[in-house]
């Protein structure tokens, strides 16, 4: 999963794993990925950039994925 509330960035960052084998989904929000988390009971890899609109960040997302579904490795990309 790529949570990235920039459309270009989200795109490459998708398109860099989707290169590497991986089935990508995007989001535009952190709000939105642990929507579709809670629904789907996790995913393997998270993107995630740290400050997008909503009511969490990317560092909230990363901390509800690492206790909810320990086995998912959350990337935090901060943007400079």
């Amino acid at each position: 999963m790529v949570a990235e509330d920039e459309f270009i960035l989200r795109m490459e960052a998708a398109d860099t794993l989707a290169d590497a084998g991986f089935k990508v989904l995007e989001v535009a929000t952190a709000d939105a990925a642990l929507r579709y988390l809670q629904e789907k009971d996790g995913v393997d890899l998270l993107f995630t950039d740290v400050n997008m609109p909503g009511d969490l960040n990317g560092f909230d997302l990363a901390r509800e994925v690492a206790a909810r579904w320990p086995v998912t490795l959350p990337p935090v990309c901060p943007r400079s």
